[in-house]
């Protein structure tokens, strides 16, 4: 564990990842200089709120990890908002804060278009695949496979539901 527990003078404008884990920051102030970022990993610290990245918006990020904070249930309306502004944002991390035991968190969170992990664990949006099939044409369909992360066991009664006997047999 380092202790530190406020970040200063950071103007590197091509910094794509900075990883301020493990550390003792209270909040996040004095990033709005770090305008290429892709990925910020401020996992294990003391974090309960966005702070300053509630002021400006990184268009390139792609990764939010904050797990192992103090992100309250009653954050959760305010981090909506303000991660629907990251257009890129593909992956988000909030395993250990109070925040994912409120029952609406994954639904909420798993909304945001491009996000495809929440928590570690791929986020399944069937809306996306229905946009996809509309814009295929049948002989490209066919040749589509389906991956288990792509099937929805609650509505199918078996993987012979979903894989043809051929893709079964081909796999053997």
């Amino acid at each position: 564990m380092n202790y530190i527990n406020k970040l200063e003078g950071l103007s590197l404008k091509n910094l794509r990842v900075l990883n301020i884990s493990s550390n003792n920051l209270r909040n996040l102030e004095n990033l709005e200089n770090l305008i290429s970022l892709e990925c910020i990993d401020v996992s294990k610290n003391k974090i309960s709120s966005l702070g300053c990245l509630e002021k400006f918006v990184l268009k390139k990020l792609k990764r939010f990890l904050c797990s192992h904070n103090l992100f309250s249930q009653q954050y959760l309306d305010t981090l909506e908002k303000r991660f629907h502004e990251f257009p890129k944002l593909e992956e988000l991390d909030f395993l250990g804060n109070e925040i994912i035991l409120c029952k609406s968190f994954i639904p909420t969170m798993s909304h945001l278009f491009f996000l495809k992990i929440l928590n570690g664990v791929p986020v399944f949006k069937p809306e996306i695949f229905q946009i996809f099939s509309r814009k295929t044409n049948e002989k490209q369909k066919s040749d589509i496979k389906p991956s288990l992360v792509d099937i929805d066991f609650t509505q199918t009664s078996s993987l012979k539901d979903v894989f043809s006997d051929q893709t079964v047999q081909k796999k053997k």
